[in-house]
Order: C-alpha cells, then structure tokens, then sequence
C-alpha cells in the first residue's frame, strides 16, 4: 500500500468506526485522533506512524480485530503498534506504559496522545479524580518514556 493511500486508509476507517465515539472529556473522538496526527505530523511522524494515530482507539473501542486490519492491507507494524496502544485487561498501567515505551512506532503516538489529553481544555473538562489521573499518568509516562 502507498503511503498516502494508507493515510487515507487509516482515516476512513477511523471516521467510519468512531463517528459517534466521544473522548475522556466528553468531545467528538474524531476531533481527537485529528488533532494527535496533526501533532504527529508537525513533528516529522512517518506515514506509518500518522495511520497509526488514527487507528490507536480501533481495536479498544470497536469491533474491528487485528486480522481486520490485517485483511484491509495495513502492515504488520501498523498492526503491532495499534496492539501495543490497545489496554490489556491483564496489563496494570505500569506494565502497559512498559510495554509501549519498548515499541518505538507506539511510544511515538502515546506520547502525542498523552500530550493531547491532557491540554488544558481536555483537563478543564475532567473531574477532580480524572484530571488528577490524567495529570499523574503524564507525567510517569514522560519518567519512563524518558529512560
């Protein structure tokens, strides 16, 4: 697949799968994968890790699978960093922040992700306990991304 067409790809899907999907603060989760590629995009991200934006809340928050994905034409480290961002239920927060400091492509995208969440409109928009998370995750995730 081209580069472009697996932009456009990622994108489709994602507006497809996510039309009417809302983000932690309660706003369009659309506006939010844009505004994480965008950042991604200023930053010099690849293509890869641009579709890998707008596929992080796939696999959590829809149907799709990664076979899906695979069948559709993404690439296997597409695949593998969309699965890294996924939570895993047997995961704690420290293991998962662990395991996408490891992958390059993932810690990328998390790292935007993280950076986007936790803007000051996304945390005005949180409870005391959910901006106090939000706050504390970034901040152990910077630690580690650090290392």
């Amino acid at each position: 697949m081209d580069q472009m067409h697996l932009i456009e790809q990622a994108v489709t899907l994602a507006r497809e799968e996510h039309e009417s999907h809302r983000d932690a603060a309660g706003g369009p989760l659309l506006e939010h994968l844009t505004r994480v590629s965008g950042e991604l995009r200023e930053q010099g991200g690849t293509p890869e890790a641009i579709a890998v934006c707008w596929l992080h809340h796939i696999l959590r928050d829809t149907d799709i699978e990664s076979e899906d994905l695979r069948e559709m034409g993404f690439s296997d480290s597409i695949i593998e960093a969309v699965e890294v961002l996924t939570p895993q239920p047997e995961l704690s927060e420290e293991e998962w922040l662990q395991r996408i400091n490891a992958h390059d492509l993932a810690r990328q995208v998390k790292q935007a992700d993280i950076a986007d969440h936790t803007r000051p409109e996304a945390l005005d928009a949180l409870d005391s306990a959910q901006r106090a998370h939000a706050e504390e995750f970034r901040e152990r995730a910077a630690e580690m991304f650090a290392r």
